[in-house]
């Protein structure tokens, strides 16, 4: 999309609002030109506690106002970072990759931790001028987990904030039966009810779901798939 062509994008405001909707993600345009919001989807108020009028009046200064200075420091370094990794990738390519990351916001106090992805939309004279967020609620402990990713060779890299440096990383590897396990879960299955299904005993289902568990590092399943998700599991 060329930067001329902010009338034919704001024809699919109401498709970006159908998307926050059906996903339960909120949905963020940033404009890197002004320091601004493009769009927000009318959903976001659940995750940042602030109704969109609010936060397309504020721009990005709403960040200022309502996340720890550390974790400030965190957005500033990915604003930075980000931007000059997006516009060293080819414009033919810039699609295919997004970074996320986590970090603390805060209404009345009280800190919510949350998972940004982003991807770039457009640029002009090679600067990237509007690029997608992507807003969820992060199962992640700690802020940070600045993770690149490149949907076509799912290849994964994670900035180090102390090295400055990218490092490459690689999703914890997981077997078609672990897979398979997550999927039933997802839907709802009991362990009883995985077992009949996988013909195990429910003894068995509950030994998978233990070490499935140890493996992702993660207190229960349910949360592992958010964690896969937002790429939190991952390893060297």
């Amino acid at each position: 999309m060329e930067s001329n062509k902010k009338d034919t994008f704001w024809s699919n405001e109401s498709l970006l609002d159908s998307l926050a909707l059906l996903s339960g993600c909120g949905m963020l345009v940033l404009d890197h030109f002004q320091n601004d919001f493009f769009y927000v989807s009318p959903n976001i108020d659940y995750l940042y506690g602030i109704k969109a009028s609010k936060i397309i009046a504020k721009g990005f200064d709403i960040y200022a106002e309502h996340v720890p200075s550390e974790d400030l420091s965190i957005l500033q370094t990915i604003n930075k970072i980000g931007l000059e990794k997006f516009e060293s990738i080819s414009e033919e390519e810039r699609h295919l990759y997004s970074i996320s990351y986590d970090f603390r916001f805060g209404i009345d106090g009280k800190n919510v931790m949350l998972n940004h992805r982003v991807t770039p939309l457009s640029a002009k004279d090679g600067k990237i001028w509007l690029s997608l967020c992507i807003v969820s609620l992060s199962y992640c402990k700690t802020s940070g987990h600045i993770i690149l990713r490149n949907s076509d060779d799912n290849s994964v890299f994670e900035y180090n904030l102390t090295s400055h440096f990218w490092e490459r990383k690689i999703f914890n590897p997981l077997s078609a039966k672990e897979k398979h396990l997550l999927q039933l879960i997802a839907r709802g299955f009991t362990s009883k009810e995985i077992a009949a299904e996988v013909c195990k005993s429910e003894e068995t289902i509950r030994a998978y779901r233990k070490a499935l568990k140890k493996k992702l590092n993660t207190p229960n399943c349910i949360v592992a798939l958010s964690q896969l998700a937002s790429g939190c599991i991952l390893q060297t």
